[in-house]
């Protein structure tokens, strides 16, 4: 059965971005964050990155980074950006997500 899977990248920004995305209410200070000199790393999922309008700040994930959920999901070591292949029935159909 296919299900939907929000996907998540990290997301790299100066600080000065991050307080104003933060003051605006357009991201919400979150666990996933680290910070390098005056870079903030955010992983956030693609739809809000998109509404926040960080979406072309977004960092592909390497291919030895692995997700939870897509595991889980698909019994597949993969992430967003490095997935497959997946067999399924001719009853189903894959959707690419991006």
């Amino acid at each position: 059965m296919l299900r939907n899977y929000d996907t998540k990248h990290n997301y790299n920004f100066s600080n000065k971005v991050y307080d104003k995305l933060i003051s605006l209410g357009k991201i919400k200070a979150g666990e996933n964050i680290y910070t390098m000199a005056d870079e903030v790393h955010l992983e956030l999922v693609d739809a809000e990155a998109k509404k926040a309008g960080i979406y072309q700040n977004r960092q592909l994930a390497m291919l030895a980074y692995r997700d939870e959920n897509i595991e889980k999901q698909w019994q597949n070591r993969s992430n967003a950006d490095n997935f497959g292949p997946v067999l399924g029935s001719k009853r189903q159909f894959f959707r690419a997500w991006g």
